[in-house]
């Protein structure tokens, strides 16, 4: 295998391997933007959360109870380690267990309360947000020389790629701009 080529010999089908290629070699034109305004999104969208916040008692309470579930799985994740030998304590392990089950049940019965929602969907966007503004960043310090022509070896009990496979890869190439190569390798 020389520089820039990649074999892949999975039993899975050639779509599948196709889209995994491109989820994790190439940055799509909206990852590389000139001028991003993902900061000002994110800026809205918390602007946004705390002004519910504000407006209702029980986002707070959502938050409130979070933070005490992060507390809380920070001191299990100490106490609950059969490795501290003597200082290891079972009765206080079970008790902080049971104490996160009861806040896991304060949260989830929060959950389906439309404001409760509204707050999930907002937090939901900023990550949609900071993940393209992560990418923007990498895609700023992509490598010259891509990938640009995969071959993925596929094996086919029928020992041909499908139309439907051959189809999808062209139009990939085609919109994408790459020369992704199937190649049929049954033995």
């Amino acid at each position: 295998m020389h520089c820039h080529q990649y074999n892949v010999a999975i039993k899975q089908p050639p779509p599948k391997l196709i889209a995994y290629f491109v989820d994790r070699h190439m940055f799509l034109p909206e990852d590389i933007v000139p001028k991003p305004r993902f900061d000002q999104e994110i800026e809205r969208l918390e602007s946004e959360k705390a002004v519910r916040a504000s407006q209702y008692p029980t986002i707070s309470q959502l938050y409130d109870l979070r933070n005490q579930k992060r507390a809380l799985e920070f001191e299990l994740f100490d106490k609950d380690d059969r490795l501290l030998g003597e200082e290891y304590d079972e009765d206080l392990a079970k008790q902080l267990k049971t104490k996160l089950e009861n806040l896991m049940g304060q949260i989830d019965s929060l959950r389906n309360r439309s404001e409760i929602e509204a707050i999930k969907a907002r937090e939901r966007e900023i990550e949609v947000w900071n993940r393209k503004r992560g990418l923007n960043c990498l895609s700023k310090e992509m490598p010259r020389g891509a990938l640009r022509e995969p071959t993925i070896l596929i094996s086919s009990p029928s020992h041909r790629i499908c139309d439907d496979c051959s189809l999808f890869k062209n139009n990939v190439n085609r919109f994408f701009g790459l020369s992704i190569q199937l190649y049929e390798c049954t033995m």
